[in-house]
């Protein structure tokens, strides 16, 4: 049994899982053997490494009922719930894991955790938030090593609640304060700046996601944070200072997911200071590389009214169509359109312009442009001769 508990062990180590977990159920099935509990113990590891997590949980949960008295059952049973929570059976975790809750083992508090990731995965965060109210006010609770894991779990819950998510700002920005060595910490931070963001609070956006790239410059969710400290500033009008922000972020993830959202984004930030020119500059160029719909229809709008501004209407009207054409329902799609139809209005292009102003009334009849619209529309059918119309 020893040898086969070693060699399961060593087998283990070089990721041979299968033939290890062979090995170690021979050890396991020794009679006498006083290693059988853990080696049943790393049996069920492997079959989890093997990604087998119902095999995996009937192993963990058979550990306390052949071995009674092992102090390795608590910790087999809430690895059975958290295979059984990995596996999609969310109830059968939490039926699982409600036995060692009611114990005093630590192995409790990583149970609280796993039955309350088990009701946010099942959108139901009120239940989620009674669980973790009844553990975290517990003195033992507080000096588990799983205290920063709950108080995740609670600010999580939190801010699935919505009409308490604004609470979860302070939740998060305390756990990742009062914690900031554990390995929940950054994305703590990372989701009080990213929330913050979310609701408009953008003062706090760029103090927490600050805080987080001064504390945690290595870690993999920088670029991610850095983007919402550039968007922000942004937001907050800081123009010189976001503009630093995307370029350091161009600069250092080229090949990001975001890459090409921050190019449309750095161009806006010469848009809303009215640099006409330095948006075009800077959006043209970058067309070649941006391939999301929704970022070429707006990349192609900015563009399109900076060249109103700069007197080019016939670029604009082809910019402002290749926009309508790249993605015809886009965020800002009726004040494409309106730009459109400004643009072929100073080519007198009048039918061109009132059937652009047309298409918004029509597509979008809970756009706040309606009233410029409308104005539009009429402008256009008196430039026409179309008085009555008018």
């Amino acid at each position: 049994p020893e040898v086969n508990l070693r060699r399961g062990e060593t087998l283990f180590t070089a990721k041979r899982f299968d033939t290890a977990a062979r090995s170690l159920a021979l050890a396991a099935a020794a009679k006498g053997y006083d290693l059988a509990d853990y080696a049943l113990v790393r049996q069920a590891d492997c079959r989890l490494e093997m990604n087998e997590h119902v095999e995996a949980a009937r192993l963990y949960q058979s550990v306390p009922t052949k071995f009674p008295n092992s102090e390795h059952g608590g910790g087999a049973t809430v690895a059975a719930g958290k295979c059984y929570y990995l596996a999609g059976n969310y109830a059968q975790a939490r039926s699982v894991l409600a036995q060692p809750l009611k114990t005093n083992d630590p192995a409790a508090y990583e149970a609280a955790h796993w039955i309350a990731r088990s009701y946010l995965k099942e959108k139901q965060p009120a239940k989620a938030l009674q669980g973790l109210q009844k553990t975290l006010p517990k003195a033992e609770a507080a000096k588990s090593p799983m205290a920063p894991q709950l108080l995740m779990d609670q600010a999580d819950a939190v801010y699935e609640t919505p009409d308490r998510r604004k609470e979860s700002i302070a939740l998060y920005a305390t756990l990742a304060r009062k914690h900031k060595a554990d390995p929940v910490a950054p994305q703590a931070l990372y989701m009080a700046a990213f929330t913050a963001l979310e609701l408009g609070d953008n003062a706090a956006a760029r103090e927490h996601a600050g805080a987080f790239l001064a504390a945690y410059p290595q870690d993999g969710l920088l670029g991610d944070v850095s983007h919402i400290k550039a968007e922000s500033q942004l937001l907050l009008r800081q123009f010189p200072e976001a503009l630093a922000q995307y370029d350091q972020l161009l600069a250092r993830y080229p090949d990001h997911p975001d890459a090409e959202l921050w190019k449309v984004r750095r161009g806006l930030v010469f848009h809303m200071q009215e640099k006409h020119q330095e948006t075009v500059d800077a959006l043209a160029p970058a067309l070649a590389k941006i391939r999301r719909p929704e970022l070429v229809a707006e990349a192609r709008y900015l563009i399109g009214v900076s060249q109103i501004e700069l007197g080019r209407h016939k670029e604009a009207t082809a910019s402002l169509e290749g926009s309508v054409a790249a993605q015809a329902k886009w965020r800002q799609a009726d004040e494409t359109l309106l730009a459109l139809a400004r643009a072929r209005g100073q080519l007198k292009d009048y039918a061109g312009a009132r059937a652009a102003v047309n298409k918004l009334i029509v597509e979008f009849p809970q756009s706040n442009v309606l009233d410029k619209a409308h104005y539009r529309l009429g402008e256009y059918a008196y430039l026409a001769g179309d008085f009555a119309a008018a």
